[in-house]
């Protein structure tokens, strides 16, 4: 049986994680946070892992730090029926100079890893809603990481300045 997949997204600093919390039983739940300290370093968004850390741990929230080449394996590990991968529309910078195909075939990867564990009832992620400066053609591709997971959505919701507002149920 396939988990649910919930979406979550916004812009910086807007309150995605936080929400996404308080709609989970974080004693039954477990976090993989896309990215590195130096992947944010290149990208200068300074402490943000640090203080998703100190956030998952004051939460008593299980979590792990993965990237591109880890997020099946890892996804495979998972115990707990409930999974949040933050931020999913990371995981562009990774792929920033693969075609539209390889993504798709990339994400699809990921989502049978998902729906392949039996452990896993539903799935959180954590999305970026706006991208910066980028040409029109980076700008797709960046786009296309949360079209693919906006399509098999059950619910969708866009945080604003700390409020959720249900685009999808």
């Amino acid at each position: 049986m396939a988990a649910d997949y919930d979406v979550v997204y916004g812009g910086h600093g807007s309150g995605k994680s936080t929400h996404s919390a308080s709609i989970i039983d974080t004693q039954r739940s477990f976090k993989l946070g896309v990215g590195s300290r130096l992947l944010m370093f290149l990208i200068l968004r300074f402490n943000t892992i640090n203080r998703h850390e100190q956030d998952n741990r004051r939460m008593n929230l299980r979590f792990k730090s993965t990237n591109i080449k880890n997020i099946v394996k890892d996804i495979e590990k998972v115990r707990e029926p409930v999974l949040l991968i933050d931020d999913w529309t990371t995981f562009f910078l990774y792929t920033f100079f693969w075609s539209a195909e390889e993504i798709i075939t990339k994400a699809n990867e990921i989502f049978t890893a998902i729906d392949n564990n039996p452990n896993i009832k539903r799935v959180v992620f954590i999305c970026l809603n706006h991208i910066q400066f980028l040409p029109l053609s980076l700008y797709k591709k960046k786009a296309l990481w949360n079209k693919l997971v906006f399509k098999r959505a059950k619910t969708i919701t866009k945080i604003e300045f700390g409020i959720p507002v249900v685009i999808k149920k």
